[in-house]
């Protein structure tokens, strides 16, 4: 199996921006949902090693922490850091990130969900956000594909919200 069998399978054999910029959009609530995992700090580690995989768009993520500091609401320290604000971080009302949408799809799923189905249960998704979330896993092995279905390994068939 290849890499470009995932891309397949969700749709993206034309995809041309680079997964991190290509992902979807989500809520500010899905954003500040994750970063509070992180204690509500972001640094550069945080963008590409967090927010990427977690299906975020880089622009959104950009345009979002961007404003906070231009309205003064975020501060940055020494080591560029951005701390967010207690109003924002944790939100008051958990939103689900692209990543935790789609673990939970395959978990309500037996771990397995082809093409159609998938696209089905998670229409709210850019095939580019599922491709950030899913291409890391099938490249470490968590995720096969046969055909065009998907299998996710039991231990991390498991959402996290």
């Amino acid at each position: 199996m290849n890499a470009a069998r995932i891309i397949t399978l969700t749709g993206l054999a034309s995809l041309a921006l680079p997964l991190p910029l290509a992902a979807q959009e989500t809520s500010e609530a899905a954003l500040f949902t994750v970063l509070a995992r992180e204690g509500c700090i972001v640094s550069e580690r945080g963008m590409n090693e967090v927010l990427a995989p977690e299906g975020f768009d880089f622009r959104f993520v950009s345009d979002t922490l961007t404003q906070l500091l231009a309205d003064g609401e975020a501060s940055m320290n020494a080591d560029n850091e951005m701390h967010l604000p207690a109003s924002v971080c944790p939100p008051a009302e958990p939103a689900p990130s692209p990543r935790d949408v789609l673990l939970r799809t395959f978990a309500e799923n037996d771990c397995s969900v082809d093409e159609a189905r998938l696209a089905e249960l998670a229409p709210d998704l850019s095939d580019a956000a599922k491709v950030a979330v899913l291409l890391p896993m099938f490249e470490d092995g968590t995720l096969t594909v046969t055909g065009r279905t998907a299998t996710l390994a039991e231990d991390a068939c498991t959402p996290t919200e």
